[in-house]
């Protein structure tokens, strides 16, 4: 069985700066209290850590080329554009792939009461979004798309067994060996998403970690392809 290691974030992140609450407040923050009935994010102080974290993790790796399905308003894809933009990295890019369209007008932020916008109008004032190739999932797959071996990965898709299962396998031929893949959700709200990555781990033997950010029930899992047992059976970073 692949070795399972449990981390707090608040153990494996440093600062949130200015801008990454920014990022967070306008494409990350589901919260709002004003609606009937209220939507509210339990313990944002700590789940605003995950963009700081996988932004951390990035550079650390020194990833250029990230792929993110399940695009939502866009925190982590924005995330790690900010990112590449700030590192001047303009070979860098972000795949992002969703069901809803950027023209799709269903998005609220909680810093403009009930304006409704759609991706696009979200994204057309960042600087950072030239480095983000949005993909409608309904119309064009992962294969299709992807030009580039993929250094981090963000799977947010269904949160069932077989479509985290379905997401990963479409990922994979992008993968190299230093990879760092990285599953949302998986946490005991989602029993689909915990035995996913349970399966995949067990297929690749590859230890993992799950990144808790208690007292909310919100955990993700990270898995570095560079520790698994069938890294040469996988290409090499380019």
């Amino acid at each position: 069985m692949p070795t399972v290691t449990n981390k707090h974030i608040l153990d494996v992140v440093g600062a949130l700066t200015k801008e990454q609450w920014y990022l967070w407040l306008r494409y990350g923050l589901n919260n709002r209290p004003y609606e009937t009935p209220p939507i509210v994010v339990e313990y944002p102080e700590l789940v605003v850590l995950r963009g700081v974290y996988l932004r951390e993790l990035a550079v650390m790796a020194q990833a250029k080329t990230f792929l993110e399905i399940g695009t939502a308003r866009g925190y982590q894809a924005m995330s790690w554009a900010d990112y590449l933009n700030s590192q001047r990295l303009m070979d860098g890019i972000v795949y992002t792939f969703d069901i809803d369209a950027m023209d799709k007008r269903i998005y609220k932020t909680p810093m403009t009461g009930d304006q409704v916008f759609t991706r696009s109008e979200l994204w057309e004032s960042e600087a950072c979004a030239r480095f983000i190739c949005f993909t409608d999932r309904t119309k064009q797959s992962i294969s299709q798309t992807i030009k580039h071996k993929i250094d981090m990965s963000y799977i947010d898709g269904q949160h069932e067994e077989a479509p985290v299962i379905e997401d990963f396998a479409e990922v994979l031929p992008f993968l190299h060996q230093d990879s760092i893949v990285v599953f949302d959700d998986c946490d005991e709200r989602f029993s689909g998403v915990q035995k996913a990555v349970a399966a995949i781990a067990e297929k690749l033997q590859a230890p993992y970690e799950i990144v808790s950010f208690e007292p909310a029930g919100y955990k993700i899992a990270v898995m570095r392809l560079a520790n698994c047992a069938i890294k040469a059976n996988l290409p090499k970073r380019n």
